[in-house]
């Protein structure tokens, strides 16, 4: 990872922080005694009397544990190279408080105290502060999907903030340099420019987690920039080259979009995109008219048809959608070497993101082995989401699925050598000869043998038998 992407990350750690506790609650604490004397004395008894009210300034933000690839640590004197204000949080008498990390945007929360917790809240939800009343600092910890992180904050004036105030770290020290280079925006960017209403291919390797593009407003307006791929993708965008200063971002399954940025002629964008694993991103520029919609991603199964998809590794899925021409029951079942079990959703957003399920098969019965074969009623111009997934795939698998009408005769691939029939349906057997049209009758003995008699009807290349004995293969 370069030392710029490590500094935005710091950064985002720290607005994580920020909006961590932005939306949660905090609360009183009891008043450390104190045996100093004389005027200063005075004070700090003075301060502490009101447990945790008043300003607190963050010291020391530490990120991982030391000797991990992703620890980090910052104190206050690497915020106060670019920052002209303490990043801090400040309590107030009447339960209210306001959060301030980034030295711009204070944000607002209510506050209560039990012991030694405080209890912060904004937007409905409530994180916990530590108070420790013997060295008077605040924690506050997250300990997310491994993650772990603890910001210390210590009382405005006291000598701990003035310490940390001469204190920095290697990250900070470079961090303010590109802060005061004047580089800021500009450096080491060299990245691919997208161009309005055009497209451009990231190729993801597996070592890369962020790829780049550079996009210019050609005049002020609103503009939107998606991006496509086989699987999750990630777009954002950004006012700065090292992607800190977000404007909009969005994810999602094979689909996802930021819309609408509005922009000043000549306004610079950067983009930033991630996915799972090594794959094509195609991304796009336009306005947020020309954002497709999610459905118009999904490949269409037709009826009386077959779509062959690829499932890659066992915890793959592949989508398709149907819509049935008319009212009626139907049937959509795979064909292949592979276990597949499938799911049907009423509306594309539901197939992605794990929504209610209106149908799901895993064996189908009859000659369907381990393909899955799903039984729809559906009304005339339904359109129905399909996932299909493998219990087990060594690498990469084809599979073909079909969509028919329930009882009709089977449109399938011959070299499959398969004839599902799905519960409870029925087909007529059918003999395949020739090509020609017509009706012929006709008897046969042999010595020793049964008189035969037989009638073929031949339609389209299509021939059904009737004999008093069935004739002989």
């Amino acid at each position: 990872m370069n030392a710029k992407k490590l500094l935005a990350l710091l950064l985002a750690l720290v607005l994580v922080f920020s909006l961590t506790a932005c939306s949660k609650d905090k609360a009183e604490e009891p008043a450390a005694e104190s045996e100093s004397s004389g005027l200063s004395g005075l004070l700090n008894n003075a301060s502490q009397s009101s447990g945790v009210e008043g300003k607190w300034v963050l010291t020391e933000a530490v990120n991982g544990t030391e000797g991990d690839e992703d620890y980090f640590v910052m104190y206050l004197g690497d915020y106060a190279q670019f920052m002209d204000v303490d990043p801090g949080i400040e309590f107030k008498a009447d339960g209210t408080g306001s959060i301030n990390m980034d030295g711009d945007s204070p944000e607002s929360f209510t506050w209560t105290q039990d012991g030694n917790n405080i209890n912060l809240t904004a937007d409905g939800e409530t994180m916990t502060l530590v108070y420790d009343p013997a060295a008077d600092v605040i924690t506050m910890t997250t300990d997310e999907d491994g993650e772990h992180g603890t910001v210390t904050f210590a009382r405005e004036g006291s000598a701990a903030v003035e310490e940390a105030r001469t204190k920095t770290s290697e990250l900070g020290e470079l961090f303010a340099a590109l802060a005061g280079s004047g580089e800021w925006e500009d450096a080491e960017v060299d990245y691919p420019e997208l161009l309005m209403n055009d497209s451009a291919v990231l190729s993801f390797t597996e070592d890369d987690f962020y790829l780049h593009l550079i996009f210019a407003a050609p005049e002020a307006g609103d503009y939107a920039f998606w991006a496509t791929a086989s699987d999750y993708v990630s777009i954002g965008a950004y006012n700065d080259s090292i992607c800190i200063d977000s404007i909009e971002y969005a994810s999602g399954t094979d689909l996802a979009s930021v819309s609408p940025v509005t922009l000043e002629a000549g306004q610079v964008v950067y983009l930033e995109l991630s996915t799972m694993g090594a794959q094509d991103v195609t991304v796009y520029a336009g306005t947020p008219e020309d954002v497709p919609s999610i459905e118009d991603q999904v490949p269409e199964l037709l009826l009386d048809d077959s779509l062959a998809v690829t499932l890659e590794g066992s915890f793959s899925s592949v989508y398709c959608k149907f819509t049935a021409p008319e009212e009626g029951d139907y049937i959509i079942y795979s064909q292949g070497d592979v276990d597949t079990m499938a799911y049907a959703y009423a509306t594309a957003d539901d197939m992605y993101n794990y929504g209610e399920d209106i149908a799901y098969n895993d064996d189908g019965e009859g000659d369907y082995g381990n393909n899955f074969c799903l039984e729809l009623s559906l009304e005339a111009d339904q359109t129905v989401f399909i996932k299909v997934t493998p219990w087990s795939v060594d690498g990469t698998a084809e599979i073909n699925l079909f969509a028919e009408v329930a009882g009709a005769s089977p449109n399938r691939n011959p070299s499959l050598n398969r004839s599902p029939v799905c519960p409870r349906q029925t087909r007529t057997p059918l003999l395949p000869t020739g090509t020609a049209t017509g009706t012929a009758t006709g008897s046969s003995t042999a010595p020793g043998a049964l008189l035969k008699a037989w009638t073929t009807v031949t339609t389209g290349g299509i021939a059904a038998w009737s004999s008093t004995t069935k004739p002989e293969p």
